[in-house]
């Protein structure tokens, strides 16, 4: 069974829509949770978790998480990175994190780099890229009004 989650377009104000707006980016909503001590993925007690609109980047390749948003969800640090953009690189961390994404209790564990998003003006906390979205569809048709993500059982 297939899983298709609505794919929503944030503006440079915050704001989303449920279609595309000019200069607005694709996005979705993601709940994160940090693996607990013997390494298992559940999602906690609702305390321990927190649910973020988070970008579509089919241009990135790694996945990015805001550190102070890493912070917060108390997610493990699995290795210390740079983090290198088109302007500078960054010491930092890689972060490991368990997400929600579909409604059907599927648990996905991503390694993040931790990046400034928020603090840099972002109003996404995390950045799904290419590492992440290899293993799923995903598809912007703005000829038919087709805006999904879809997860193949």
């Amino acid at each position: 069974m297939a899983i298709n989650l609505p794919v929503y377009f944030m503006n440079s104000s915050g704001e989303f829509s449920t279609t595309p707006q000019p200069m607005a980016v694709p996005v979705i909503v993601v709940t994160f949770a940090a693996v607990d001590k013997d390494n298992h993925y559940q999602i906690p007690n609702p305390e321990k978790h927190e649910s973020a609109m988070v970008l579509i980047d089919t241009g990135a390749t790694a996945c990015y998480i805001d550190n102070d948003f890493a912070d917060e969800l108390e997610l493990p640090v699995t290795s210390e990175i740079q983090v290198r953009g088109g302007t500078s690189t960054i010491n930092s961390t890689a972060r490991r994190a368990v997400m929600s994404l579909t409604n059907d209790g599927r648990l996905f564990s991503q390694e993040f780099h931790a990046t400034p998003l928020v603090n840099n003006g972002r109003h996404f906390k995390a950045i799904l890229g290419m590492e992440f979205l290899q293993h799923c569809s995903f598809t912007l048709d703005y000829k038919n009004n087709k805006f999904e993500l879809l997860f193949n059982s």
